[in-house]
């Protein structure tokens, strides 16, 4: 199953900016239900704000999660400062990106420095032109609704599941390599995958590594592929 999150795709906006973590949890676990999958072991894949959605999810699966592989993601913050300081920011953009619109805005969120490595991608011109389109006050919803400013730390929930879970970071991707080498530390048991030539973007900028990784990491935990 392969899910657009709320705002983006097909899927309906979510209904305001409030924190949104538990409902989209609870809208992913209607669409395992509605596939049959009531019941099944699961794993899930997730890449950056997917993955932080997947870290949420985790908690929900209980005897059920054979795996998760957390791409580029953010285990939350700690201090309830640091929290409100990344809310604050996330507003701002929010705000941003419904002012001035979708187009200016995703030029410029790809010139960040580390968003930048998109551009190293295979068709890098196509797909920044598809996230030109879409619904810039659904987007600012999402981007508020599930912002990491509402993400309380996840790592000591992953610890309880650690050898179930994988990190997976690009080696050009120094804040999130450093970040994820460190959740991997305080998460005894998980694994930690860098994907060489890569930034972010891991699934973009190196799929067949990135493919043969989750492989790999599926194949460690006894699943079927």
């Amino acid at each position: 199953l392969t899910v657009d999150l709320p705002g983006h795709g097909d899927s309906p906006a979510l209904p305001s900016d409030r924190p949104a973590f538990e409902l989209v949890c609870a809208q992913l676990l209607a669409v395992v239900e509605a596939a049959g999958l009531r019941s099944a072991p699961l794993s899930v894949v997730g890449y950056s704000l997917g993955a932080r959605v997947a870290m949420a999810l985790l908690g929900h699966l209980s005897q059920r999660l054979k795996q998760a592989i957390l791409i580029s993601g953010h285990p939350g913050l700690d201090e309830p400062d640091a929290r409100a300081q990344r809310l604050q920011v996330d507003r701002e953009r929010a705000a941003r990106l419904v002012r001035e619109g979708l187009p200016a805005f995703v030029d410029q969120w790809y010139r960040a420095p580390l968003l930048a490595t998109l551009h190293r991608a295979a068709h890098a011109d196509a797909i920044v032109r598809r996230r030109r389109q879409g619904d810039a006050d659904a987007l600012a919803r999402t981007l508020i609704a599930l912002s990491t400013g509402h993400q309380p730390l996840r790592l000591p929930t992953i610890a309880k599941i650690a050898p179930h879970v994988h990190w997976m970071a690009g080696e050009d991707d120094t804040k999130y390599r450093s970040l994820l080498r460190h959740a991997a530390v305080q998460t005894p048991g998980s694994g930690l995958h860098i994907i060489p030539g890569a930034g972010h973007h891991v699934h973009l900028e190196q799929p067949k590594l990135c493919a043969a990784a989750i492989r790999r990491a599926l194949v460690s935990q006894g699943g079927r592929l």
